[in-house]
């Protein structure tokens, strides 16, 4: 059918350039030891957290962001449990529940929605996406589902150029996603499908957006 798609595979994590996350004035946690945490070494991440004045809110390497980026279930966990976390800690990529939705970590994006402290699930990175037009970017209906269950969410946000999560999915040609937003009664605005209509190179999306294609990705009959 029209828009079926698998979405079992989160995005491929890319190579990051490591860095030294300062815990306080006098002491900084080392380059290597700090790529454990990447690595999810959950041993380690104990060790981490009984360092006498540890500070997990650092804005060089914020933990929870990277833990996040990098899918590692246990660590994201177990650092939601520190009670000084923030769980919105900024990175230029924005904040942990950004980036584990675009990277597509279903699981991950499900602790941080679970949260005491929900997240701002409304956010925003550097280029004005939020954690939905990421996931929409993506094609991660997985995660696009997980999102769109919070009453706060912004279906129609907007970033630098003015798409929505709608635009987003029909451009990269998410068809799966275009489906599930589109029968969001919240997306629906006619600005934002409108602009949806106009960004796809996939034809058969356009012809869902103006009606004349069914979920089964036939031709509509009839008035």
């Amino acid at each position: 059918p029209f828009g079926e798609e698998d979405d079992e595979h989160p995005t491929k994590t890319k190579d990051r350039q490591t860095k030294t996350a300062t815990v306080n004035d006098n002491a900084a946690v080392e380059t290597s030891e700090f790529n454990l945490l990447l690595n999810g070494d959950l041993r380690m991440v104990e060790l981490f957290l009984a360092r006498e004045g540890i500070q997990v809110n650092v804005q060089e390497a914020p933990p929870l962001f990277y833990a996040a980026s990098e899918g590692h279930v246990e660590v994201v966990r177990r650092l939601l449990c520190v009670d000084t976390i923030d769980i919105d800690q900024q990175s230029s990529n924005g904040s942990p529940l950004c980036v584990a939705s675009e990277m597509g970590h279903k699981e991950v994006t499900r602790l941080l929605l679970e949260h005491t402290t929900p997240p701002d699930i409304n956010l925003k990175n550097y280029m004005g996406d939020t954690a939905l037009s990421l996931a929409a970017y993506r094609g991660h209906l997985a995660i696009i589902n997980l999102l769109l269950e919070v009453d706060e969410l912004d279906v129609t946000a907007t970033n630098k150029f003015g798409d929505t999560a709608l635009c987003k999915a029909a451009r990269f040609g998410h068809a799966h996603v275009v489906k599930r937003l589109y029968r969001d009664t919240r997306a629906k605005c006619a600005g934002d499908v409108k602009k949806a209509i106009e960004a796809p190179s996939n034809r058969r999306i356009v012809l869902y957006l103006e009606g004349r294609l069914n979920e089964q990705g036939n031709f509509c009959t009839g008035p």
